[in-house]
C-alpha cells in the first residue's frame, strides 16, 4: 500500500471513528438515564410483566401466576441497563484512541511518538473494562436468581434443587494482551522513526 492510499484510508477510518464514537457516548449517556430512572419510578407494569426467564441456551416463558420480587427485578434491569452503558462507554473511550491513533497516519506519520502509549492505555482498559461488565452480566444473573423461586416454576416432585452455574467470558484477557503486544510493535517502529528523522 502506497502512502497515499494509506493516508486516504486513514482519514476516511478517521471520520468514521469520530462519528461512531459520538454516537456510543450519546448512547451510554440515555442508558444511564433509563438505568437511574428504573431505580426511582415506581411503576411495576413493565416489571412484573417480564416473562421470560434466560439461562444460558435455556429460555422459560412464565404464566401471569409467577411474578417476581419487584425491587430485585427492578434492581436486575438497571444493572442490564448499565451494562450495556458501559459498554457504550467503554467503546466511546475505544474510538477516541482510535481517531486520536489514526490522526497521524492520515498526516501521513504512522509512527509519531505516542502511540504505543496510546495503545498500552487501551490494553490496560479493556482489562479492566472488560472485567467490570463480566463482574456487572454475573450480578445480574444472580440477582435474577433471586427475583423467583426457582423451585416453585417447576411441578412439584419433580425438580429437587436449582441451581444455575455463572459463566466468565475472558476473551477480553486475550484482547488486552493483543494490544498490549501491538503497543511494543509501535514502540520498536517509534525508535525507528525518531532515529531516521536524527540522521536526516
Amino acid at each position: 500500500m502506497n502512502k497515499e492510499k494509506m493516508m486516504t484510508s486513514a482519514k476516511t477510518l478517521y471520520t468514521i471513528s469520530r462519528v461512531a464514537q459520538k454516537i456510543s457516548l450519546a448512547a451510554m449517556i440515555v442508558l444511564l438515564i433509563f438505568s437511574v430512572s428504573v431505580l426511582v419510578i415506581k411503576d411495576e407494569g413493565f416489571i412484573t410483566n417480564s416473562k421470560i426467564m434466560e439461562f444460558g441456551n435455556l429460555e422459560l416463558e412464565l404464566t401471569d401466576s409467577a411474578l417476581p420480587a419487584a425491587s430485585i427485578q427492578r434492581g436486575r434491569i438497571a444493572i442490564g441497563l448499565a451494562v450495556i452503558a458501559l459498554i457504550c462507554g467503554f467503546g466511546s473511550y475505544v474510538l477516541r484512541d482510535v481517531t486520536l491513533l489514526l490522526a497521524p497516519i492520515a498526516d501521513g506519520r504512522p509512527f509519531e511518538s505516542g502511540v504505543s502509549t496510546r495503545l498500552r492505555k487501551l490494553a490496560i482498559l479493556t482489562l479492566i473494562g472488560g472485567a467490570a461488565i463480566q463482574l456487572l452480566q454475573s450480578l445480574g444473573d444472580l440477582l435474577l436468581t433471586n427475583a423467583y423461586h426457582l423451585t416453585e416454576l417447576f411441578k412439584e416432585g419433580m425438580v429437587q434443587n436449582v441451581s444455575v452455574n455463572f459463566q466468565f467470558n475472558f476473551a477480553f484477557f486475550f484482547v488486552a494482551m493483543f494490544i498490549g503486544l501491538l503497543s511494543f510493535v509501535f514502540r520498536y517502529g517509534e525508535e525507528l522513526q525518531r532515529e531516521s528523522d536524527e540522521t536526516l
